[in-house]
């Protein structure tokens, strides 16, 4: 068996997404989108696609910064890059901005709300954005499940658990989300929820693709390419660590032609003051990389194109590029969450670019 042939750019394109109201769809003349998260622009650009009737509505996309992409959004929407995944100034400039679009057109009857991970840092509002900013940093490294973090950034803000819909009292919130929560139900909790909460008549909710979608896709592309899956498991939640036990203890059982796959969000408490350049998958694959046998490949990888704090989407350790692995390097790399540098020193590392896409994170290991 050969190398297996993943391509993230072509996720965007494959991606099966849905845009059905519950009922008849909302009058475009009567209507006004918001588009918040890092795969903002990928969701609006794919609901006017399927609802061309609403090209001319008035919008508003707030997306990460210097993220880009090559998709034509209508020349009316107000675009405005903020700051992922630290809190910062420019979050609390976009949430003013939101709450300022809200305000405006709350004479109208519907918001049509597109909403993915990363919404939680680009917007926000509170009394005291320096205590708020300050508490952020702390949490973002205290290794907690996403949705844990996410009711504790509800409870401290004042535009996210629905709160935000009060500023249009009399319009209807129809929500559709895309979940980089792996939770069956996280989807409740995407980007800590501006639009919906439970109990709330005006507001619907829709998750139109989640970590079971990102699975979907990787289990054709192994089958495609002649794997048979030996294991496969969706909506990891557990720690890095947890995940590097489970997948030793599973591949070890893999047959030439056999693949592993798993997909979720891992935690990873990062504690000390200065880490290097690192991300999940990086780590993930540093611990895993004395446990690979001849024959094994992993893969690493991230479906936005962005792991952690670096440019890269993950990694792809092969038996050839393992031959000549220093690896007495490796815990000093991985005491520093450092683990890009050692990847690029053997061009392991995969730089994709932005994919759009912001689900979870898939590993697979073939035993070719």
């Amino acid at each position: 068996m050969g190398p297996l042939d993943i391509d993230l750019g072509l996720l965007r394109d494959e991606l099966p997404l849905t845009f059905d109201f519950d009922g008849p769809p909302p009058d475009p003349q009567r209507t006004a989108l918001i588009a918040l998260g890092k795969s903002a622009r990928f969701m609006l650009f794919r609901f006017l696609a399927t609802h061309p009737a609403y090209a001319t509505a008035r919008s508003i996309v707030i997306f990460p910064a210097g993220l880009t992409d090559d998709l034509a959004l209508p020349s009316q929407a107000l675009l405005i890059p903020s700051t992922h995944p630290r809190l910062t100034e420019k979050s609390f400039a976009a949430g003013r901005a939101l709450i300022d679009f809200v305000t405006t057109h709350a004479n109208l009857d519907h918001f049509v709300c597109l909403l993915s991970g990363g919404a939680s840092a680009l917007v926000e509002q509170s009394d005291d954005p320096a205590s708020h900013i300050a508490w952020w940093r702390d949490l973002l490294h205290a290794g907690l499940p996403i949705e844990e973090m996410n009711r504790r950034r509800i409870a401290r803000s004042a535009i996210k658990g629905g709160k935000l819909t009060d500023f249009a009292p009399h319009s209807r919130f129809s929500t559709f989300v895309m979940s980089d929560i792996p939770a069956e139900s996280g989807y409740r909790l995407a980007g800590s929820m501006p639009f919906w909460r439970d109990g709330d008549e005006r507001l619907t909710l829709r998750c139109i693709a989640d970590c079971t979608t990102l699975h979907r896709w990787y289990e054709e592309k192994l089958r495609s390419q002649g794997y048979k899956l030996a294991f496969s498991q969706s909506r990891f939640a557990g720690t890095v660590a947890e995940l590097a036990a489970l997948i030793t203890t599973e591949k070890s059982r893999l047959t030439p032609g056999e693949a592993l796959l798993i997909t979720g969000e891992p935690t990873l408490t990062v504690d000390i003051p200065h880490p290097g350049h690192g991300g999940r998958m990086a780590h993930l694959a540093l611990l895993l990389t004395p446990e690979l046998r001849d024959g094994e490949t992993l893969y690493a990888l991230s479906s936005d194109g962005i792991d952690g704090s670096s440019p890269h989407a993950g990694v792809i350790v092969t038996p050839e590029a393992r031959k000549h692995f220093d690896l007495t390097l490796r815990d000093d790399h991985l005491a520093r969450f450092d683990a890009y540098p050692f990847f690029e020193r053997y061009g392991c590392a995969v730089k994709t670019g932005y994919t759009g896409i912001n689900l979870n994170d898939a590993v697979v290991i073939t035993r070719g």
